[in-house]
């Protein structure tokens, strides 16, 4: 545990960012909070949040099971999902253990709204999205047609709930929910293979990545608005204003896209598939085979690189 506090690596490595200057107007991040991530420490089995200088803000020992999670950003609670025990638990931004919650069948995938702290949960087993409140008391049930296997918020005032679903090998599921009361806003079937789903939570669009292209999509109906090709083998993606962050899995690199798929960044040569959080100008990445957790900005400068966490993964931006 002591080669966790304080341990911040700022060497280069292996991972090179290039600038591609595309002319687009990004926000500016608030200043406020830690601008950090929790992740996931598979080799102590401990649950770490870190500041956006790499710096430990708080250890959580024995979570059990940590197979997603998702984090509030304003106060930074921290929402866990584990599978095998089919419970959620509620960690507090100082590690206190403040809340499990059971009554599922097999949770996977949960979101937060950023806006309200609203808690959406995919409990493929029962054929469920779930909505609780920051208590943790569910406000409704969502049956659908299809195991629900990732969860995304979008549509800013216009919130939407987006559900990938598991429909066949050869095909792919894609729901609109309404947050307030769990209705369909949309449902389509989509043939082929969808790898991951990402949303923005202000923007009006999500998007897709295919292994062939990066789809945008409405939130209206599902429609495609934009595909994006020439991106290798995209498999993993991160919404970040109304561009996207998609990881190449042919070329291993992580591009950052416009809201016209406009190639505005790259990060070369990852030692690994990544799981990104993208939060603001921010996006925090892990590897866990490379054991690598780091924090870059849009322009692909790495601001931070954390070598003390050992088989990382999951991780969450919190602001």
């Amino acid at each position: 545990m002591n080669g966790l506090a304080g341990a911040v690596k700022a060497a280069l490595g292996s991972v090179v960012a290039l600038l591609v200057l595309g002319g687009c107007e990004m926000p500016v991040e608030e200043e406020s909070g830690i601008g950090g991530c929790w992740v996931y420490d598979g080799s102590q089995g401990v649950l770490v949040l870190l500041s956006d200088s790499g710096e430990v803000e708080a250890i959580v020992s024995d979570p059990g099971g940590v197979d997603f999670m998702a984090a509030e950003p304003q106060t930074a609670t921290c929402w866990v999902t584990d599978t095998d025990a089919a419970r959620l638990l509620r960690v507090s931004n100082s590690g206190d253990k403040e809340l499990y919650i059971s009554g599922f069948v097999h949770p996977e995938s949960v979101v937060i709204d950023p806006d309200t702290g609203g808690v959406f949960l995919a409990d493929p087993g029962a054929l469920q999205a779930v909505a609780l409140d920051q208590e943790g008391s569910i406000l409704w049930r969502a049956g659908l047609a299809h195991p629900p296997r990732q969860l995304a918020v979008a549509g800013g005032d216009a919130r939407i709930l987006l559900a990938r679903t598991s429909v066949s090998n050869n095909e792919s599921g894609f729901v609109g929910i309404d947050p307030a009361d769990g209705s369909t806003v949309f449902e389509l079937v989509l043939p082929g293979s969808h790898y991951d789903l990402t949303a923005d939570p202000d923007a009006d669009h999500f998007w897709l990545a295919t292994g062939e292209a990066l789809e945008k999509r409405s939130l209206a109906d599902g429609s495609l608005l934009l595909t994006v090709e020439g991106l290798g083998d995209p498999r993993v993606a991160g919404a970040m204003w109304d561009g996207c962050w998609v990881y190449d899995a042919a070329g291993l690199d992580l591009l950052l896209v416009d809201a016209g798929g406009n190639l505005q960044t790259e990060i070369e040569d990852l030692p690994g598939t990544p799981e990104l959080s993208a939060l603001g100008d921010k996006v925090w990445l892990s590897v866990q085979e490379a054991d690598l957790v780091a924090l870059y900005d849009f322009t692909g400068e790495r601001k931070v690189r954390v070598s003390t966490i050992l088989d990382p993964s999951p991780l969450a931006g919190v602001r």
